[in-house]
């Protein structure tokens, strides 16, 4: 916060105070808010008040480690995928690569988000990065003033009101008030995994012990009883409900939170789900790309769907 109340992250000039959030002017000429004009300052993007260093100078060539994806986000307007040199953003016109020169944290990038007002949130060795619309990149650590979010970074999930942030040490939560840390004594475990925010605006926590789900920003519950498929490590949308993805398998659960018919699909490890036509599923699994019909049929990597 720089003093006008508003934290950094809702703030539309985050370096300058402007309570009133409705004057632009308060950054304007000067998008970091450091007192030098961008068109004199050596990184117009990242504060650098004495413009001793120069930050936006790259010390490796990092697009050329940008063939190790790890995470992607598909919107209408483009594709945003993290890897190990940085952030790309890929649309129709081309694409652009966000890296520590621009003001991200750390280049291995292992998740990403767009959520709902645009906004992109990337899970970095360096701390939480946020690229807001307007092309502003900020990162947040664990040393920040007011703290940050906690551990071994590993997902993260957002709204309007809050952000979350999984890691080895708990649920780091973002809302107006400032951080908040929900740790082993709330949660299965502590051992936070995935993120998963659906539709209904409930947050679905993939954890080593297995899954708890918020409401509102309140844990509404820990889902127990579930079929086994070894410890949890994410949670995807479904067609119809979501996917649970784990060690030794994927299970689908209903709306209702009912197992779909199918059952657990077991025999694989499981890291992630993406819908594939005619109602059929992708799994991302340890042996390669399976597919489940609509039908609820799992099908070995490389093997076609049969005729319905």
């Amino acid at each position: 916060d720089d003093a006008d109340g508003v934290l950094d992250f809702q703030d539309t000039c985050p370096w300058t105070a402007n309570p009133e959030q409705g004057d632009a002017s308060a950054c304007a000429g000067d998008f970091d808010g450091d007192g030098a004009l961008d068109e004199a300052d050596t990184c117009p993007t990242i504060p650098n008040p004495d413009q001793a260093l120069t930050p936006c100078v790259s010390r490796f060539a990092s697009v050329t480690y940008t063939r190790d994806a790890h995470a992607v986000d598909a919107t209408p307007d483009g594709v945003s995928a993290g890897t190990s040199g940085g952030a790309l953003w890929i649309t129709a016109e081309g694409h652009t690569l966000l890296t520590n020169a621009g003001g991200l944290g750390g280049n291995r990038v292992r998740a990403v988000r767009v959520d709902a007002l645009g906004r992109r949130w990337f899970v970095t060795d360096g701390g939480l990065v946020l690229q807001r619309p307007d092309g502003y990149v900020l990162t947040l650590t664990a040393q920040d003033v007011g703290g940050g979010p906690q551990g071994s970074l590993r997902d993260v999930a957002a709204s309007a009101e809050r952000v979350w942030v999984s890691s080895d040490a708990g649920l780091s939560v973002l809302s107006a008030g400032g951080w908040a840390q929900i740790g082993g004594d709330q949660l299965p475990s502590a051992d936070v995994r995935g993120l998963y925010l659906d539709e209904a605006d409930r947050l679905w926590v993939a954890t080593a012990g297995g899954l708890a789900r918020f409401m509102g920003g309140m844990l509404e519950e820990a889902l127990a009883g579930l079929p086994d498929i070894g410890e949890l490590w994410a949670v995807d949308a479904a067609e119809e409900g979501v996917w649970l993805l784990g060690e030794t398998g994927a299970l689908r659960l209903l709306p209702e939170d009912m197992v779909a018919p199918e059952g657990p699909l077991s025999g694989f490890a499981a890291v992630g789900a993406s819908p594939a036509p005619e109602g059929s599923t992708y799994l991302a699994a340890s042996d390669g790309i399976r597919r489940v019909d609509a039908d609820g049929r799992l099908f070995e990597p490389g093997v076609a769907l049969l005729p319905g």
